[in-house]
């Protein structure tokens, strides 16, 4: 992420870089910490922009907020019974931990490193108990590689009121100046190694249907000021890096960081759009209704199997509710958006783990036959976007066919034939290509209405027309949009496959009068480089919270081109 990202958040706007390799060789650095004093200066550079002059500016930041501490240094005292500490799975993880959400900590100086310890271990040879930290490129592979360089933090326990195996419960502030901890853009930092005799602290957000119970209690304040993305890498140094977006590790950072003119330019002007793109959409949409057609990503317990919506979707599988991230429905693409354009939320049908074709009657989970009646596919969905008390969407979002693409395992997706009637044709000739192709999907089903995957429908994209179809066929008045399939690391993923779903996707969704909203092209921000930082699993399919806001700014500046097109 761009050095600017910490400020660009604080307007719900992020933009990323392309990660680079970086190779140093590893150090290992033993010393004691002493105090050091910091300053914050400008330096020249200045950039003007419509009178507006930008300098660099060299500050001190914080990670975590100083009302987050405070709570949780009484915490400590007065709910001991609900923290945990950090243990490693085995004796050989390297670096354990990882901050991974939107405030990165890259391209700064680290000063200072405050650590909730939970306990410590016995003191080494020298008296001294220790605390690991790690330098790590900060691209996936580079997380999953060994450290680029290694500090063994060694203190002297009378010196911060500790002593060898003993409950701590408390923040120590230590001082690492001296240590010249300097990450650079594509560099991030890990602690905690599995032979450290300082021990932190976790908390986890344990319980599946609401995070505001007593089991949670907790880690309520993590949880309300990084809504952000807020969670972990766990084994981070070998090649079974996972995220862990529940457990919320206690730590704190002052570190040391230089804003360019033009990237403070740059984070204004993003604002500004930003603020332009609500007021420009607002108009047409404030008060108006959105449904959204969707797979696990669009999903969220307690909104899309609420049967108070639709009577059809209360056994809908849910992915994201308010143990992991984004912890609240608001933070999802379909939340932000609903309250930046102040819509209301007609239906969300949303199905973890559904495909646009379907699937068919087979061995489900037990191993017992059931009839899915395509219930999770996207053709008998469409047309149950509208609410309970009849009331139909005036936009829809579709963003479904991840699953679909990675479906390798039986039964497997069948891909048709409408990709190699298009590839070689001008996008001009699209429309009267697909004309003649669906002319004989709408015979086959009954014009869309016996929908049997395999038998009347028999491929991706016939099931995605027939999708379309059918839902503008019902909701004649609603603006729809489509998205494309983002970038993912999953074993099915392939780049080409990529290509040949979006390309038929665009062309379908514009033949049905759709918008399509393109994750490749001139708006998108999550790439096969950076998408981890947008992501809450080690196969980048889920977004985190940062990935929702940036899914929504993709849909805002289509749906906005849209507008000032057809001005």
């Amino acid at each position: 992420m761009k050095r600017f990202g910490k400020l660009f958040l604080c307007f719900g706007v992020a933009f990323c870089i392309l990660l680079s390799a970086c190779s140093c060789g590893v150090e290992e650095t033993d010393t004691d910490t002493s105090d050091d004093t910091q300053e914050t200066s400008d330096t020249g550079n200045k950039t003007e922009d419509t009178g507006t002059v930008y300098e660099d500016k060299t500050v001190i930041e914080h990670y975590l907020p100083e009302n987050v501490r405070s709570y949780y240094e009484t915490a400590f005292t007065e709910k001991s019974d609900k923290f945990k500490y950090c243990m490693t799975t085995s004796s050989t993880d390297h670096s354990l931990h990882s901050l991974q959400d939107s405030i990165t900590i890259s391209d700064c100086a680290i000063k200072k490193i405050s650590i909730a310890v939970y306990k410590t271990g016995a003191l080494d040879s020298d008296g001294k108990l220790v605390f690991s930290l790690f330098v790590h490129e900060s691209s996936l592979t580079g997380l999953k590689s060994q450290a680029l360089r290694e500090y063994k933090i060694k203190i002297t326990p009378a010196d911060y009121g500790l002593s060898e195996n003993a409950t701590v419960m408390r923040f120590i502030d230590i001082d690492v100046t001296e240590f010249n901890i300097v990450l650079a853009e594509d560099e991030t930092l890990a602690m905690f190694a599995s032979t450290d005799t300082v021990i932190p602290m976790r908390v986890t957000v344990a319980d599946p249907i609401n995070y505001k119970t007593d089991r949670n209690e907790v880690a309520l304040p993590l949880v309300e000021n990084f809504p952000q993305a807020q969670s972990f890498f766990t084994k981070v140094g070998t090649s079974d890096l996972k995220y862990n977006a529940s457990m919320l590790l206690l730590y704190d950072f002052e570190w040391e960081k230089t804003y360019t003119a033009e990237e403070q330019q740059a984070a204004d002007e993003a604002k500004a759009e930003y603020e332009e793109l609500k007021t420009l959409l607002g108009e047409k949409y404030s008060g108006k209704y959105v449904s959204i057609l969707g797979d696990s990503i669009s999903t969220f317990d307690g909104v899309a199997n609420n049967t108070q919506y639709n009577s059809t979707i209360g056994d809908n599988l849910m992915y994201y509710s308010h143990s992991n991230n984004p912890h609240t429905w608001e933070n999802t693409y379909w939340g932000r958006l609903i309250n930046d354009l102040d819509m209301k939320l007609c239906v969300n049908n949303s199905w973890a783990s559904s495909r646009v074709y379907g699937r068919p009657t087979g061995k489900v989970n037990s191993g017992d036959t059931v009839e899915l009646n395509y219930r999770d596919s996207a053709p008998v969905r469409a047309t149950e976007l509208h609410n309970a008390d009849g009331t139909t969407p005036d936009l829809i979002i579709m963003y479904m066919g991840i699953n679909d693409l990675h479906s390798n395992a039986s039964p497997k997706v069948p891909f048709g034939d409408l990709y190699d009637i298009l590839k070689g044709a001008d996008a001009s000739e699209y429309n009267a290509l697909i004309d003649e192709w669906f002319e004989e999907v709408l015979q086959k089903t009954g014009n869309g209405s016996v929908l049997t995957a395999g038998t009347t429908y028999t491929s991706f994209e016939q099931a995605y027309a027939l999708a379309l179809y059918r839902m503008t066929e019902k909701y004649s008045n609603a603006d729809v949009l489509c998205l494309g399939l983002e970038n993912n690391a999953s074993a099915a993923f392939t780049t080409e496959k990529q290509l040949k779903f979006n390309l038929v996707i665009k062309a379908i969704s514009e033949y049905f009068g759709a918008t399509f909203a393109d994750p490749c092209g001139d708006y998108s921000e999550v790439t096969q480089y950076n998408m981890h930082n947008y992501a809450m699993d080690i196969g980048c399919t889920h977004p985190n919270s940062l990935g929702h806001a940036a899914m929504e700014r993709l849909i805002m500046r289509t749906l906005a081109d849209n507008i000032k097109k057809n001005k």
